[in-house]
């Protein structure tokens, strides 16, 4: 290699990777070896007797996770940190071997001198042994001293000490009661970096939850409790000593106060709430949020450009409010803790603190504190974990040719261009917002950043490297205070960049396993270190990297479009009013994304004391979205594959879309102890692997076919029970006499979009993905009326169902003039709008197709229209504004009831206008209702669906003292749907019900986790706690459900004999007909009615598929039972008839 001048980088950016291969491979044999490398590297560890429908997981991973145990040092192991390892071993393995030769450059040896010296002095535990644990106690000396000011001068204020205490921890990069981050201030210059400040760092165990738990509160208290005796009790102490009697007393306090901050804090949702968590303050106003600290104080003591920044963006202001007025010595101890904590593992293990903080780590990761550690290894990722940028320079030289940089970013433009093309043919986007998207996705073109950076530091040049590391001041022989002025270092050069402009910093350092999308810079970011085998080889089959780095790209991509990077403009600025989304996007968006929280909801995994930890389907919806980003990657490798098909070999048996599916499961693979399990359910906004692989795949209609994964699989799930951000539309077509002809959808519109029609004809058939919209409904229409033979004036009406009508008392006529009826109908959706809106999206596209064919808007609430005014009205006053309707009961599911009602009285043999039932009509958002002689009387269901049964995520009905309550201190407003809602009203109509008191909106899985029907805890079922929150959960469900149902009887009975004024008692919806254990459980509750039902019947009907309605009951009940399968879609049809009088 030729020499360079000291003052030149080693090698520019174009030369990286350049030198021609050994002339002795040609480049066909060079193509092939790389193929069939990366082939084995995929496939080497599969297990054969699992089948990729029941888990793909396991299927792509078993081997993997059989044949790499955990380390007993390491809580966890997985692909990342395997690549992760072999990365700074690349780095060592330079270092070690070039540090002293003469074909590098003055600037780049002394740059591996000092990684070197940093790695020695780890390394080096006899030093370690030798000092001990005086470095630290040199520190908390200097702490302690801070508050002996207070003790012994008392003219030092309060206010003063804490506020030196506090900066004294930040001055060292440890967080404790706040910490402060740089980001852009997003709400007015996101180019500008401002200091952010919030209750990160101040606990000690992972999350808040963890404080839940007694068990763990008391660890804190022992850890504590030797911290404080180890700093106190040491002979040469020249500071006061805590009498003995009263370690115990005060660490218990301490742990206490962790477990308020726990209480005060908010949680991982709330955290990432971009809206919420932006507050601006300036020095007044942050004094005023959190007078303790004397804020231009602290910032003169940590700030070296001596200028205080404003403003200060405080992420919690309440948190901060809640923080005064807490004990001096509490205080003082807690700040210990936390400095220990922080700085205890650099040193000897052999010291009573070393081995301390090593059991308190121990006890997060579920790893055993005495087991052997991987030194070498631990020091490795220690150093490059301090001098990343430094230590990049030689992993990118070796291990990141320039072709690796070209071959990826085409696979990023790829993705970004499918991305773009694929807008316009979703569906659910309106035209404005496909225009905003196709915006930012430009910008992110052009921001995306691959490999390392250039700037702040040059990866390419080692003498801004080595200016960019001069403070950290690395010395030999000097773990600790190597490590601690690493620290310090970083606090130096975070606040020195407050108030500038961003100028292509990096969050992450080139040999990193990770990737990251930064919504205030709109910019994707793929550090070297991830562009690694088995993620990425430049010369690996296309497939093989665009289904593992190619779905890492696109995840990061979605990020700038999921639930939080959409609150962000092109510029990376915040939208505060509004969107760059029209209300109707953001109606269909949300509703695809609460499918996917209820989806992981139900996910689980195991825990460490023999509990199943659910996922939090809130806390990683985001990631999740990022996730299903792998039908991006899939179709840009499809479009690549058209312009140039990758080498295949022989005798390999998996098809290229499979190979494509098992390069980005095998990414995936990780073991992870319990306890690990459980950190990470808590602070992990990601799902575990094996939901981000299984989860993703199982709403991927493209894995289920190149599987061949039959529909009702795990892996290929029925369409119902599958999230995905495409669109559908469905269908059902009568004949004049009301009998069905055909059914079918157009399904996966925005990504393989197909026609199925089923009935008098059968179609199936995929069509283009660059179809638009419209141009697929129309062309659903074209394959309807060819394969049933009929054309657009043989349609007589169209119907279509709403759910809130309000007062409006009949089905409302439609056609191509209907401006002002749709806007009148709109104006309800505020009741319903999660319903409303997407109904009448859907009902646009049928009149723009079918501009001749008169529409029929059918409501659910027209059915409740004959609601007693005693029933409908609330006890309250007449409201000071003029309401958009009259603030009353309206009901839900009408068309429901009028079916149920129209079968059972036909299976009774009665006319509708004589019969009388009580329906319990259970799914996740059930209700119930009193029908006497074909009229509504009662129903559960009230102004919105809110009143009346918990559901899967609904609260229900009550006590609205409770609501106030919820308002006031969940005070913030959410974007949903185009309009503000409370934080209070999200968390009753998403957060409530089963999800918010077992974590699932599975009832299926509440039912396999309850006790058995003879378990004492049901005798008597009233009475008692219940063993688990499943159980909780069922017994409150059965409660509500049964207070409705008697309520119901007797008001039909009215002083009559049950038998002869109630026709039947019909159980309906998906709950109502899958679940024999409930309808027992219900009408054993009943039987002061006389209502009974046969074991085997009841059993038998659970098995029925739409089979009308099939009785329970023998001639011993007075009421009989049945479970009736409802037909919403004939009931529509019917009225529509009905109402044109054809």
């Amino acid at each position: 290699m030729n020499s360079h001048d000291e003052h030149e980088p080693l090698l520019n950016e174009d030369e990286i990777g350049d030198q021609p291969p050994p002339k002795r491979i040609s480049k066909l044999n060079k193509i092939l070896l790389a193929v069939i490398i990366g082939l084995i590297i995929l496939l080497s560890v599969f297990v054969g007797d699992v089948d990729p429908c029941d888990s793909f997981y396991e299927y792509a991973n078993g081997g993997w996770l059989e044949t790499h145990p955990i380390p007993p040092s390491k809580g966890v192991r997985s692909i990342f940190e395997d690549v992760g390892n072999k990365n700074t071993e690349i780095v060592k393995s330079i270092i070690l071997a070039n540090v002293g030769t003469e074909e590098y450059s003055p600037a780049d040896k002394a740059n591996m001198r000092t990684i070197k010296t940093l790695y020695d002095s780890c390394t080096n535990t006899k030093a370690q042994d030798k000092k001990g644990a005086e470095p630290l106690l040199h520190l908390t000396d200097e702490l302690i001293s801070i508050f002996n000011k207070r003790y012994i001068n008392q003219k030092e204020s309060r206010q003063s000490i804490l506020t030196q205490a506090a900066a004294y921890l930040q001055s060292k990069n440890i967080g404790a009661l706040f910490s402060f981050s740089l980001d852009g201030d997003v709400g007015k210059d996101p180019s500008k970096q401002v200091m952010w400040l919030s209750q990160d760092d101040a606990l000690s165990l992972p999350d808040k939850d963890y404080y839940e738990d007694e068990k763990n509160v008391k660890f804190i208290a022992e850890i504590t409790q030797e911290i404080l005796k180890a700093v106190h009790e040491r002979k040469d102490s020249k500071h006061h000593k805590i009498p003995k009697n009263s370690y115990r007393k005060l660490s218990r306090e301490i742990a206490r106060f962790e477990q308020y901050l726990a209480r005060i804090s908010w949680n991982q949702v709330d955290s990432a709430n971009p809206i919420k968590t932006y507050n601006p303050k300036n020095l007044t106003e942050l004094s005023e949020t959190a007078p303790y600290i004397d804020w231009p104080q602290y910032f003169a003591l940590l700030n070296h450009n001596s200028e205080v920044v404003e403003p200060v963006i405080v992420q919690n202001p309440g948190y901060f409010e809640a923080l005064d007025n807490v004990d001096e010595k509490t205080l003082e101890g807690y700040f210990i803790l936390k400095l220990v904590l922080n700085l205890g593992s650099t040193l000897s293990p052999k010291t009573h603190i070393g081995k301390t903080v090593n059991r308190f780590n121990a006890f997060i990761s579920g790893t055993n504190p005495k087991a052997e550690k991987d030194i070498e290894l631990d020091c490795l990722e220690a150093v490059v974990d301090q001098v990343g940028f430094l230590a990049g320079r030689p992993f990118v030289l070796e291990a990141f040719p320039g072709e690796s940089k070209s071959k990826f970013e085409n696979i990023v433009d790829g993705i970004i261009d499918s991305f773009i093309h694929r807008l316009p043919n979703l569906g659910w986007l309106d035209d404005k917002t496909v225009k905003a998207a196709t915006n930012k996705a430009n910008v992110i073109h052009k921001n995306k950043k691959i490999g390392y950076p250039t700037s702040h530091p040059n990866t390419l040049d080692p003498e801004d490297l080595a200016n960019y590391y001069s403070i950290n001041d690395i010395l030999e022989d000097d773990w600790f205070g190597n490590t601690l002025r690493s620290q310090e270092a970083e606090a130096v050069r975070m606040f020195n960049k407050a108030g500038k402009k961003a100028e292509g910093e990096w969050d992450m350092i080139p040999t990193e396993v990770n990737a990251y999308y930064q919504p205030s810079k709109n910019e994707i970011v793929f550090p070297a270190g991830i562009l690694q085998p088995p993620f990425f080889k430049a010369d690996w089959p296309q497939v093989l990297n665009y289904g593992s780095a190619g779905s890492v790209a696109a995840h990061e991509l979605c990020h700038a479009f999921d639930h939080v990077g959409r609150q962000y403009e092109a510029d990376g600025r915040l939208i505060f009013d509004g969107s760059w989304w029209s209300n109707e996007t953001v109606q269909a968006f949300i509703e695809r994304a609460e499918c996917i929280v209820n989806q992981y909801n139900n996910f689980t995994m195991p825990g460490p004391r023999g509990q199943e930890l659910n996922v939090n389907g809130r806390f990683v919806v985001g990631e999740a979205i990022g996730d299903l980003g792998l039908v991006q990657a899939y179709n840009a490798w499809k479009n690549a594959e058209a312009e140039e098909k990758s080498l295949r070999l022989p005798g390999v048996d998996f098809t290229d879309e499979q190979l494509f599916f098992i390069s980005f499961a095998r990414g995936w693979a990780r073991s992870t102890r319990l306890e690990e399990n459980l950190k990470r359910i808590k602070t992990d906004p990601h799902a575990p692997p094996k939901w981000r692989v299984d989860g993703t795949l199982r709403n991927t209609p493209e894995f289920a076919k190149a599987f061949g994964c039959k529909k009702g699989s795990l892996m290929n799930p029925p369409d119902s029970e599958q999230c995905r951000m495409c669109s559908s539309i469905k269908f059902k077509l009568f004949d004049k006499d009301l009998n069905t002809l055909a059914s079918g959808a157009a399904k996966n519109i925005g990504e393989d979009p197909t026609i199925n029609i089923s009935g008098a004809a059968s179609v199936n058939e995929t069509i283009s993905k660059d179809t638009a919209y419209n141009d697929i409904f129309k062309a659903l229409l074209d394959k309807i009326f060819k394969a049933l033979n009929i054309k657009e004036d043989d349609i007589t009406a169209t119907s279509h169902r709403v759910v809130h009508g309000g007062n409006i008392d009949k089905p409302v006529v439609v056609t191509s003039d209907h401006s002002e009826k749709l806007k009148e109908i709109d104006k309800i959706s505020a009741f319903a709008p999660l319903h409303n809106k997407s109904a009448l999206m859907s009902l646009e596209a049928v009149l723009e197709q079918l501009p001749n064919t008169p529409a029929v808007i059918v409501f659910d609430t027209l059915f409740h229209h004959t609601l007693p005014q005693a029933v409908r009205q609330y006890a309250i006053g007449k409201p000071d504004h003029e309401p958009r309707i009259p603030l009353q009961k309206y009901g839900a599911h009408g068309l429901s009831y009028q079916s149920i009602l129209k079968i059972v009285a036909s299976k009774l043999g009665k006319k509708e206008n004589e019969t009388s039932i009580v329906v319990a009509h259970l799914g996740s958002g059930g209700s119930a209702c009193a029908i006497k002689n074909g009229k509504s009387v009662d129903t559960t269901m009230g102004l919105t669906p809110l009143e009346g049964l918990p559901g899967g995520s609904r609260t229900g009905s009550i006590d609205p003292t409770l609501i106030f309550h919820l308002v006031r201190d969940v005070a913030e407003t959410l974007d949903v749907n185009g309009m503000r809602v409370s934080r209070g009203e999200y968390i009753m109509n998403k957060q409530g019900g089963f999800v918010g008191l077992c974590g699932t909106s599975n009832f299926g899985k509440i039912l396999d986790e309850i006790p058995p029907a003879d378990h004492e805890c049901w005798k008597p079922w009233y009475e008692g706690d219940m063993p688990n929150k499943y159980a909780l959960a069922y017994a409150l469900y059965l409660d509500r459900l049964t207070q409705y149902l008697l309520s119901y009887l007797q008001k039909l009975s009215h002083g009559q004999d049950p038998k002869n004024a109630i026709d039947a008692l019909v159980f309906s919806g998906g709950i109502g007909e899958k679940s024999a254990r409930l309808r027992k459980d219900v009408v054993d509750r009943l039987s002061v009615f006389g209502v009974s039902v046969v074991d085997s019947l009841n059993n038998q009907a659970s098995e029925q598929e739409d089979e009308g309605a099939f009785a329970l009951s023998n001639d011993i009940s007075k009421i009989p039972a049945y479970v009736c399968w409802t037909d919403e879609e004939g009931e529509a049809a019917r009225q529509a008839k009905s109402t044109l009088n054809v």
